[in-house]
């Protein structure tokens, strides 16, 4: 199903980027308006509170139901930090910091900083790299061929018969190991003592994070019942923050040092990633991470711009003959799955002349 082989991509000139920068900066999509980014978390989280209330209002299994649904508006507003991690959110890099650590270390348990590290500086800086991107490889996953041959034993039965199939059960427990990767993350930079404001932020939040969601609970309901549904709610939030990130790459080309020598960074972006196309009323759920091409040509874009901005890049780069990748959202989901059915035996790519 995935080629060994694909065709090389067209050049990208200094010219070509120029253009699609113009065309971008005179619609306006880099404009900032950090209030809506307030009102949207603030919404969302009021929503999330209003379905635990009602949850711990209800004495039977009914209760779960809502439980769920709190982890759905607790997904937007974590995804809504993620924009001051970008630094879309303000032009100002405290504001920035304050709005990452409310929507991540506070509403989310996730450190802010470890966030900036893994997401920003070694996914969209290395996007499919076999070495270089942390989403490539989730453990226990093989996300490559190389992962593959370095396995052993009943380790590569599950990466060659079983992963494809437990990947999205396995994804219910993705916060835990954000959060331990959160704390690593976190205590390296302690020993290096490198107190600066984010990391203030972190320690902040997750302090309040803890005695918010886990503490101060415990004391009402039991220790039982809110670990339970803790574990609930955070269990639908890891399955829809997968659901959000994984089509986005999973089943484009891997890149490795060898076929991305001499390719622009943008045309690594272009060839690496793709777009969702959602059902109708979906689209405002995703805080614009549906437009991942245009967010990873241009992160610092809000939002809110991407739509537009989304159109603005298509026709450049069909006028331009590159590489645009779109996908539904269901096709997406499907195609995750038969990729890591098939990773096991899949290598980087080597672009041919046609």
């Amino acid at each position: 199903m995935y080629s060994s082989t694909a065709p090389k991509p067209p050049d990208l000139t200094s010219e070509h980027k120029r253009s699609l920068r113009e065309q971008l900066r005179n619609a306006g999509v880099f404009e900032r308006k950090p209030i809506r980014g307030w009102i949207k978390l603030a919404l969302m989280s009021a929503m999330a509170i209003l379905c635990i209330w009602q949850m711990w209002q209800i004495e039977t299994i009914w209760r779960w139901p809502f439980a769920m649904l709190s982890g759905f508006w607790i997904t937007v507003g974590a995804m809504l930090g993620h924009e001051g991690c970008h630094r879309s959110h303000s032009k100002s890099a405290v504001n920035n910091a304050i709005f990452g650590a409310a929507a991540f270390p506070l509403l989310s348990g996730l450190s802010a900083t470890y966030w900036t590290h893994k997401h920003n500086r070694l996914h969209h800086a290395h996007p499919n790299h076999v070495d270089l991107d942390p989403d490539v490889n989730i453990r226990p996953m093989a996300g490559h061929g190389g992962a593959y041959k370095q396995a052993k034993g009943a380790q590569r039965v599950f990466h060659r018969h079983i992963q494809a199939w437990l990947f999205w059960p396995i994804a219910s427990q993705l916060h835990w190991a954000l959060r331990w990767s959160s704390v690593k993350h976190i205590s390296a930079r302690i020993r290096a003592r490198h107190f600066d404001l984010p990391l203030w932020l972190d320690l902040v939040g997750l302090v309040a994070h803890v005695i918010l969601w886990l503490a101060l609970p415990a004391q009402l309901f039991g220790w039982g019942a809110t670990l339970l549904a803790y574990q609930v709610i955070w269990s639908v939030v890891g399955v829809l923050l997968t659901i959000i990130f994984a089509p986005a790459h999973m089943g484009l080309p891997l890149i490795d040092d060898s076929n991305s020598e001499g390719l622009d960074g943008w045309m690594i972006q272009l060839l690496t990633t793709r777009n969702l196309v959602l059902p109708w009323g979906l689209n405002w759920a995703f805080v614009g991470l549906q437009y991942q091409v245009e967010h990873h040509l241009f992160p610092t874009i809000p939002h809110y711009h991407l739509p537009q901005a989304a159109a603005i890049v298509q026709r450049w780069a069909e006028q331009y003959g590159l590489p645009y990748h779109e996908i539904s959202l269901a096709d997406g989901l499907v195609d995750v799955t038969k990729y890591l059915d098939q990773a096991w035996s899949l290598e980087p790519v080597s672009f041919v002349t046609k």
